[in-house]
């Protein structure tokens, strides 16, 4: 660089500096303080004006040897210096009207030294009624007024008693026509500028709308480099003990930057002591331990300088500058003096814009997107009364988290259990059951599995943790816990993971079921993690929807319990009261048909014990069937019939198989098919022998291929001829499942039931069933113009 070209720039900064010094100075009129101390410059004048006058009439030594004169000039001066005095005294009545009462006073009393009638200085008392009409009400301040022109009044009145008797004349042409004229020029111009103080400055009008006064923010900021150096500025606004951004220069993140808050009463942030004090702060990063959180962007910064926003109006702090450098020691204090000139313009242009309360805009945005969530936590509670089951919940619940968070993808996990032969135990795994961007036939390509253990996916983390985790690109890269599964990533819209936020979904005790987790904001190409205020709705919307998917549970629950309660209370009616009053009203005739009753009442109170045997260890601390599924389920169910000594070698020698463990059926044929497969265990258990035979066995298997769902239940055992069977009028375990089978085509499903047996060759019972056709997710390539941000709510 020249040497040429360095001197014009500092020229041009100095030249900068003093424009802003000049400006500082007359937009410090505009204050209470400000005003004060242009009264005090008055006063001043005002004492060399009278000085002037009477040294223009020849009697200098009349205020010269007056210690009035002096003690007024002396008053004067201190008034020039109002930041000597406190402030809280100058806004105190005493205060004002010892201070009108001595400006009053004196220059009244100057113009009764003059003996003139006709003198000018009676312009002066326009200092005591200005100062009154700024500093005072308006009761107080009219009846100033009037005290004032009534003093003058007297005093005329005296200088008319001096008056030599040939200058004497009328006393109302020479003393009320004077004193008359002059009030009314007095109390005219008294009530011009109460007047003009009500009316609008022009610049109050030309900023109409919030997002045009930050545009004009952000122009102003940039005429602080002329006399400032910086990397990034920012200002803040103090609401609710928070500093809110409003405005932005230099980061390339700025709509995250303005969604940043900082605690105003936390003394690890260096804004609460310039807010506190009202004085500029000069600071290094590396005082500060957070200027190194990733989450406010700050890792650029090594020299920081805060300078407060001072309010015209009362002279205190409203917010502040917050300036930004990259190297270190780079502000002195200068630069503080300098942007603190720099500091009162942008604090006029604020209160002018009204961006003081329009500002709030920003602050309001959180409480409006919680008050949103609220309402959504109405409309969802009522969607809840319709939902039948928890996957159905969750289909349309990630389209309405979308909605909400603007992302690309929100997804919802289920956790099932899965043997894990190597550590022969039951591990943990997650399910991906619902996505806004992922088709559904992209759920079963990979299992999550919630170990806490390295690479097994940070949404198995978040599960196995049980809190909340929020990540950016950075951290999604350099997490170990990362997963190398990819796949999903070409249905995003970008195609890669920015930025993902994972909270648990919790059952009624507080324990991690599943997950919800959301994907890259749309519109925003930004790599950070979602700010804390995303991450606390968040946090609460993945509370609400744990809620109602936990709900929706305990009701399924409650409904499959009351079934059997009621399947059993219809079995005793016809298969024990009415076999006993048959054998009562027939007497000791009919010996065969009085046993072949008991058999059957015998049979309905065994199958009875059962069903209550199953209900009361399918308590709700094990609600299997809907937080796990159907192979679970059975398993459980299976081994509870273990502790029924009656049945329990049968129920050793049975195996289940299934392809799958995910349990993505509705409820209402999850439920039919379970009963199905009960059932079809019950009559296994007690009538096949299997127990009896040395290579007795018995298989309950699961197939599931895409949509087409296949049920079987055989054995090896003894048998039973089918045709008879249902010729028996009380056979209640073929006609419960005929039940399932409608059960199942009026939700939806196709189904197709067989049942295949024969004395002395086992039993294979068979259920097909063709699901409904999925839910297509909506795609999320979607076009640029939905890509943009959406407005503010407010």
């Amino acid at each position: 660089m020249t040497l040429k070209r360095r001197l014009s720039e500092r020229f041009q900064r100095l030249l900068h500096s003093h424009l802003l010094l000049f400006d500082t100075f007359l937009l410090a009129s505009r204050s209470r303080s400000g005003f004060a101390s242009m009264l005090a410059v008055f006063r001043i004048g005002a004492c060399v004006a009278v000085l002037v006058r009477f040294v223009s009439v020849g009697k200098p030594a009349q205020v010269l040897t007056s210690p009035f004169w002096w003690l007024y000039l002396i008053v004067a001066v201190l008034l020039l210096a109002p930041l000597a005095w406190r402030r809280k005294v100058q806004e105190t009545i005493a205060y004002q009207a010892a201070v009108l009462s001595l400006d009053t006073l004196a220059i009244n009393y100057f113009l009764y030294r003059t003996g003139e009638l006709k003198t000018d200085l009676f312009l002066l008392l326009l200092i005591p009624m200005v100062a009154a009409a700024t500093f005072l009400p308006r009761l107080p301040s009219v009846l100033t007024s009037l005290g004032v022109v009534s003093l003058y009044l007297g005093v005329l009145s005296l200088l008319y008693r001096d008056l030599p008797a040939e200058a004497a004349g009328d006393y109302f042409s020479v003393v009320l026509t004077a004193w008359g004229g002059r009030s009314l020029f007095l109390l005219a111009a008294i009530w011009l500028y109460r007047v003009q103080r009500q009316l609008p400055r022009r610049e109050d009008g030309e900023v109409i709308s919030p997002s045009r006064a930050r545009v004009e923010l952000e122009l102003l900021l940039r005429e602080l480099g002329n006399s400032v150096p910086f990397d990034t500025v920012s200002v803040q606004l103090l609401y609710q003990e928070q500093l809110q951004i409003v405005a932005t220069l230099g980061f390339p993140n700025s709509e995250e930057i303005c969604q940043l808050e900082f605690p105003v009463k936390d003394e690890r942030y260096p804004n609460g002591q310039v807010i506190r004090t009202g004085r500029p702060f000069i600071v290094n990063a590396s005082d500060f331990p957070s200027f190194q959180h990733p989450q406010y962007h700050a890792g650029h910064i090594r020299s920081w300088m805060g300078i407060p926003l001072i309010s015209p109006a009362n002279g205190e702090p409203f917010g502040m500058l917050s300036i930004d450098s990259s190297r270190q020691d780079a502000y002195t204090r200068r630069d503080a003096n300098r942007a603190g000139w720099f500091a009162s313009k942008a604090s006029a242009f604020l209160i002018a814009a009204a961006l003081g309360p329009a500002a709030l805009t920003q602050a309001t945005k959180r409480m409006n997107l919680q008050g949103m969530l609220r309402y959504w936590s109405v409309l969802l509670s009522r969607k809840n009364t319709v939902w039948q089951d928890d996957l159905q919940a969750a289909q349309e619940l990630v389209h309405i988290g979308k909605q909400i968070f603007h992302v690309e993808d929100c997804s919802v996990y289920f956790t099932r259990h899965k043997y894990n032969p190597q550590r022969d135990e039951m591990e943990r795994v997650l399910h991906l059951v619902a996505s806004s961007a992922i088709p559904s036939d992209q759920f079963q390509q990979r299992e999550i599995r919630v170990t806490g253990r390295r690479g097994d996916g940070l949404t198995g983390l978040a599960v196995y943790k049980n809190r909340v985790i929020n990540f950016g690109a950075a951290q999604i890269q350099a997490s170990p816990y990362r997963s190398g599964y990819v796949d999903h990533l070409k249905h995003l819209f970008s195609g890669v993971s920015r930025q993902i936020m994972i909270a648990p979904l919790r059952d009624y005790r507080g324990r991690s079921v599943g997950a919800i987790k959301i994907e890259n904001r749309m519109g925003r190409p930004s790599e950070n993690q979602f700010s804390p205020v995303e991450q606390n709705l968040f946090e609460m919307f993945a509370m609400t929807v744990s809620l109602m998917l936990e709900n929706i549970r305990q009701r399924n629950y409650v409904i499959r319990q009351q079934q059997q309660v009621h399947n059993v209370r219809a079995l005793l009616h016809h298969a024990a009261q009415k076999p006993l009053q048959d054998v009562l009203q027939a007497g000791n005739d009919q010996p065969e048909m009085r046993r072949q009753l008991l058999g059957e009442v015998g049979n309905a109170v065994e199958y009875t014990k059962t069903v209550l045997d199953g209900i009361l260890t399918d308590s709700e601390e094990n609600l299997l069937l809907e937080n796990e599924g159907l192979i679970p389920a059975i398993g459980r169910y299976i081994r509870t019939l273990e502790s029924l000594p009656t049945v329990a070698e049968a129920c050793r020698r049975i195996n289940i198989e299934s392809n799958t463990l995910r349990d993505d059926l509705p409820f209402r044929i999850r439920a039919a098919l379970y009963n199905i497969a009960r059932e079809g265990v019950v009559n296994l258990v007690r009538h096949s022998g299997i127990e009896n035979k040395p290579d007795g066995a018995a298989l309950v298997r699961l197939v599931r291929e895409d949509q087409v769902i296949h049920l079987t239940v055989q054995d090896n055992g003894s048998g039973f001829s089918v045709e008879k069977k249902k010729k028996v009028a009380r056979c209640f375990g073929l006609r419960d499942m005929d039940m399932q089978i409608e059960t199942i085509r009026k939700f939806g499903g196709q189904a197709e039931f067989s049942l295949e047996a024969e004395p002395g060759r086992g039993t294979n019972l068979s259920v097909v069933v063709t699901l409904p056709p999925p839910v297509t997710p909506v795609n999320a390539r979607v076009q640029a113009d939905d890509l943009q941000p959406e407005p503010n709510i407010t």
